[in-house]
């Protein structure tokens, strides 16, 4: 099994409770799967489970490895979470303008 990394653009559904103040958001995730298409598959699962909508693939599914995050706390240590738990999610979201 490889650790894929993806990012996605994303917006809360209507039935996400953050939806009220969010306006969208990029969700970086990292995968542990056989192949990159089933990375890809798990990654939009996971997000559509907790109410995102997928507007657009940012960055599709590669191979990664620890060393890639060494000098990245944040992604390392979710690099380290995919490991014990097969998929890890970061967002990074913007407030709806007033």
């Amino acid at each position: 099994m490889e650790t894929y990394y993806l990012e996605f653009k994303v917006k809360p559904f209507e039935s996400n409770p953050l939806n009220e103040g969010l306006a969208g958001a990029l969700a970086f995730v990292w995968v542990v799967e056989k192949t990159p298409e089933r990375a890809q598959q798990r990654a939009e699962h996971y997000l559509s489970e907790y109410q995102w909508e997928i507007l657009s693939m940012e960055q599709s599914a590669i191979v990664t490895n620890a060393e890639h995050f060494a000098q990245r706390d944040i992604g390392l240590q979710n690099y380290n979470k995919a490991q014990k738990y097969g998929i890890a999610v970061v967002f990074s979201a913007w407030e709806k303008e007033s």
